[in-house]
């Protein structure tokens, strides 16, 4: 009895938990269509290198159509 009881409230506690979880908000990507430039730096906060776009170390979707062609501009700021 006291077994039933236990899996019951185990049961009904995983039911329940994703209910009052917090739900995440992922914001959307940016994109880009055109032509685009992607900055390569070194990102302090992360400790390592990584593409920038638009100031942030966020990528951007690239949308282009089969065959299309992808006009980018790099530029390497790398510390030497």
């Amino acid at each position: 009895m006291c077994l039933k009881v236990v899996v019951f409230i185990v049961s009904a506690f995983w039911i329940v938990m994703p209910l009052w979880a917090q739900p995440l908000i992922v914001a959307d990507p940016p994109e880009v269509r055109g032509p685009f430039t992607l900055v390569a730096t070194y990102d302090s906060a992360a400790g390592h290198n990584a593409f920038a776009y638009n100031g942030n170390t966020v990528p951007p979707v690239i949308r282009v159509m089969p065959g299309g062609v992808i006009k980018l501009h790099y530029v390497n700021n790398l510390p030497i």
